[in-house]
């Protein structure tokens, strides 16, 4: 009986071409050595270079994280009591100084999150200063830099916006902002806007924009702290639109 040949991928290769093809590997290596270990450090730097980055990202994050933290307990000490023996705290020099920690943020770390954060800080204390163009900047530098990351904070980032343009007294422009927080789905985050809207059209002398917003805000937040707010701007604006 003739003897079966074993399928290609079965064959047993014998030791003398194994020990063949090892020499071929060996002089190959020797005719190309440099080349081999140019291939060899560039691979060992990708990687160490990679490790490295990925350190002093993490290290920059956490950097960054601590000065905003610094900043941002500055930022809210005019909200707390004076402990027994401090003076009181004076609500200018703390949003000054907390500005200025904000923006060494921004600038030593910019491609943070602690530096996208501390933009957005900044604008709101330029708001509290007075100083609404420079809270204009630093709010649409905060919208312009962030997208998937710390999108918590950019309902209210339209909402400060919006406090600007209408403390400016351009009332539809405050509007468009105000709509924008409006429609941000995020929660509760938006609570505050058809209120604002209200204002904007109280001001524009909108009686039935600024009822039907002040009425929603009551219908979705019956409970809130500004729900008599709503319902004194139901009560005059509301007659209002029904006498025309």
């Amino acid at each position: 009986m003739p003897r079966r040949k074993l399928p290609k991928e079965m064959e047993v290769i014998e030791p003398g071409k194994i020990l063949q093809l090892w020499h071929k590997i060996e002089a190959f290596i020797e005719e190309n050595i440099r080349q081999v270990a140019a291939v060899g450090l560039i691979m060992v730097v990708i990687g160490g270079g990679i490790g490295l980055w990925q350190y002093k990202l993490a290290q920059a994050e956490e950097q960054s994280q601590t000065l905003f933290f610094s900043a941002l307990n500055r930022y809210n000490s005019p909200d707390r009591q004076a402990g027994k023996g401090e003076a009181p705290v004076v609500k200018e020099d703390a949003y000054r100084q907390a500005l200025e920690e904000f923006k060494k943020v921004t600038q030593q770390y910019p491609d943070t999150g602690g530096g996208s954060a501390a933009l957005f800080y900044a604008g709101a204390c330029s708001y509290r200063l007075g100083k609404d163009d420079d809270a204009l900047t630093c709010y649409q530098n905060y919208l312009k830099t962030t997208g998937a990351i710390d999108t918590y904070l950019r309902p209210f980032a339209y909402e400060g916006i919006g406090y600007v343009y209408e403390r400016k007294g351009d009332y539809k422009k405050a509007l468009e902002w105000f709509e924008k927080q409006d429609q941000d789905a995020r929660g509760g985050l938006n609570i505050m806007a058809p209120l604002n809207r209200a204002r904007c059209y109280a001001a524009l002398g909108d009686h039935e924009h600024a009822c039907t917003s002040y009425q929603k805000f009551i219908d979705k937040y019956p409970s809130s702290a500004f729900a008599e707010t709503a319902k004194i701007g139901v009560t005059e604006h509301c007659a209002n639109k029904k006498s025309k």
